[in-house]
């Protein structure tokens, strides 16, 4: 409806970011909710960052998660939730 800033994520369904976790779900940045646009691809994800313009290639995301909503979400169990994470992401 308006003009935006997006970007790229490099992260998909390889890393076990499910393509249910589309449209509705957000990354985040410094407490900022970035959206996601369209579907989950294999090795990315298209935010909509307009709510942090400060943000810059190579700064990390955060992955707001609850795996019980996750799982709700996707169909799978909680366990088939944290067996699916990829090994290319950092975990905290």
């Amino acid at each position: 409806p308006a003009p935006m800033r997006v970007a790229t994520v490099s992260m998909g369904y390889a890393d076990g970011f499910l393509r249910s976790r589309g449209p509705g779900n957000a990354f985040s940045h410094r407490g900022r909710r970035l959206p996601i646009l369209g579907k989950v691809s294999m090795d990315m994800v298209v935010i909509d960052y307009t709510a942090a313009p400060d943000l810059a290639a190579g700064d990390w995301l955060d992955v707001p998660w609850n795996i019980a909503d996750a799982a709700q979400q996707s169909g799978l169990s909680p366990y088939e939730m944290l067996t699916v994470i990829g090994g290319r992401l950092r975990r905290n």
